[in-house]
């Protein structure tokens, strides 16, 4: 679509959108705020050691089957095509995982887990993982969900730490797909994105909690030894599992929303679009955009 047509027919965003919060999946009063305005949440010391150890073990083993794959660059574990591998993977992590949960959520009110992976980034990478919002698994004009991203390495800028763009969450790019929907900040990355991004670094057993709209990405491992994390997601037990497709009907674009399962993730490609036994529950346009004035304008806004 030109810049013409996209001015009549789609909205420009350039203002903080309002977003539903009400339901408080952190324990403390105050983290939930601090989700709210940041999007992201920095827990200490969550993992004991000897959790962490055993989250190390079940790394090491999957990193011995024939079916795991190796890379010089960043990747995350869940889009390995491997499906035995990944089921086990992520019965032996929430195994591990699910009962320490009451130490900073309030697990009752949660699905978990949705998607189980490893944020896998190589000793002396070829690349990081490149700014991006992860996929909405909820209607963020509904409710929200959450990503658990839990430190098995002490992280830094060095080894390719997690950085994130503080209030980004807000921004109002609520369908978003890593591969089914076309990112609207992808053209603004490098020279602006990256910018103003903020560097998180974790002690080994340390969880980063964040919204999945959060921009998020991680600089390429310049060290010797691998970084690992792990990355889990979930919802509210109140809220339909979602994928978004994107689809072009005439001038426009739609968002195609499957109601999906947890096995989604294990036993289907997740590059491709969802087998037949998902339904579609609903479809709306896709109706907005960004200039590169708006994004500045949010980040200012978002500093405030």
């Amino acid at each position: 679509m030109n810049d013409l047509l996209q001015r009549i027919f789609y909205k420009r965003v350039s203002a903080k959108q309002n977003r539903n919060f009400n339901l408080q999946l952190l324990k403390s009063d105050e983290e939930h705020r601090q989700l709210i305005k940041n999007g992201f949440v920095h827990f200490k010391g969550i993992f004991t050691e000897n959790e962490v150890n055993q989250l190390l073990g079940i790394y090491k083993h999957m990193n011995g089957d024939v079916s795991f794959e190796k890379t010089d660059c960043y990747v995350n574990s869940v889009s390995f095509k491997s499906r035995d591998l990944k089921k086990i993977t992520r019965e032996s992590v929430t195994e591990v995982v699910k009962p320490a949960l009451h130490r900073f959520l309030k697990d009752e009110r949660l699905r978990f887990p949705i998607s189980v992976g490893y944020c896998i980034n190589p000793a002396l990478s070829t690349s990081g993982s490149r700014p991006h919002q992860d996929p909405n698994l909820v209607d963020e004009n509904r409710s929200y969900s959450l990503v658990l991203w839990i430190s098995l390495s002490n992280t830094t800028v060095e080894n390719g730490c997690l950085h994130v763009l503080k209030g980004s969450h807000l921004w109002g790019n609520h369908l978003r797909s890593n591969f089914h929907v076309k990112w609207k900040f992808d053209n603004y990355v490098d020279d602006i994105l990256w910018k103003n991004m903020t560097p998180v670094q974790t002690g080994i057993g340390d969880v980063i909690c964040f919204d999945p709209a959060l921009i998020h990405g991680s600089t390429p491992n310049r060290t010797n030894e691998e970084r690992l994390a792990i990355q889990i997601s979930t919802i509210p037990k109140d809220q339909n599992l979602i994928t978004v497709i994107e689809e072009r009907k005439g001038m426009f674009d739609y968002a195609k929303s499957f109601n999906i399962d947890e096995d989604y993730f294990t036993d289907e490609n997740v590059c491709n679009s969802p087998s037949d036994k998902y339904p579609v529950i609903k479809e709306e346009k896709i109706n907005y955009y960004y200039t590169k004035e708006d994004i500045l304008e949010l980040i200012n806004k978002s500093d405030c």
